[in-house]
């Protein structure tokens, strides 16, 4: 019975929680490291002369 549940909970409730944590997580990094080059293109425009 225990092997039962862990299976069902592996397949059915794990996979899926994974896969839309792994979604967000990529969406996250591509938003930050997007705003971060912009951050770092203002910065250097300011420090031309």
């Amino acid at each position: 019975m225990k092997n039962n549940r862990q299976d069902k909970g592996k397949g059915g409730g794990g996979d899926p929680s994974i896969l839309s944590g792994a979604n967000q997580t990529i969406r996250n990094g591509w938003i930050c490291n997007y705003t971060i080059k912009w951050w770092f293109l203002a910065n250097d425009f300011k420090n031309y002369p």
